[in-house]
């Protein structure tokens, strides 16, 4: 049962896991998530296109293929889309998790969830050797590392990545309110990074 995801055992065994790592390792100092915006990345539509096309009766050409087509094209073969997720995540995540020369990194928890129509996509966590924490180092120290590994300039990428990294309302801003903008967004603009402790009113 350890082994089946979203079992009362897996998610034992990995709070399990989590607990003991930040016991040894402290605070993790990245949280990240990784996903697949499949619609987006024409290579990966163009194998849908070869394997389904003809027994789907769509258009030949991909080129004149309508969002409804790719749609499709992505529900009915979901397998192929987890797999190749899979491939591509972990070729991503192998300069951070094998290379130790990449930013100091020490360890790393990952945990892999799938989204109603069934996109997987990955949350982790990254603890990196020699990086700030709260209440052991100075604003000024956190403040520098920070603005050393993240960026908000989103001119750094390219402009397919820039379309899926900024936000768009939907349904789901809304979930469990009356009014969009649950998660806060958009926030406020600063200048410079600024490590402001939240209040504990709030």
């Amino acid at each position: 049962m350890e082994g089946l995801h979203d079992s009362l055992y897996y998610f034992e065994r990995l709070q399990k896991t989590l607990f003991v790592m930040i016991q040894q390792f402290g605070p993790p100092t990245f949280y990240v998530t990784f996903t697949f915006v499949e619609r987006l990345w024409d290579p990966f539509i163009k194998t849908l296109h070869t394997l389904h096309a003809s027994r789907l009766n769509f258009p030949n050409k991909i080129k004149t293929l309508q969002s409804i087509h790719i749609v499709e094209l992505i529900s009915i073969d979901p397998i192929t889309c987890a797999r190749n997720y899979n491939h591509g995540t972990s070729f991503f995540q192998k300069p951070i998790t094998k290379y130790h020369s990449f930013f100091g990194y020490i360890s790393n928890f990952f945990i892999i969830e799938f989204q109603n129509h069934g996109s997987e996509h990955d949350h982790g966590l990254l603890w990196i050797k020699n990086a700030p924490m709260y209440g052991m180092h100075t604003n000024e120290e956190i403040e520098k590392f920070v603005d050393m590994n993240i960026s908000c300039d989103v001119s750094l990428l390219l402009n397919l990545l820039q379309n899926a990294q900024q936000h768009q309302h939907t349904n789901t801003c809304k979930k469990k309110t009356h009014v969009f903008g649950r998660f806060h967004y958009p926030l406020f603009l600063m200048n410079e990074t600024i490590n402001k402790k939240t209040s504990s009113n709030k």
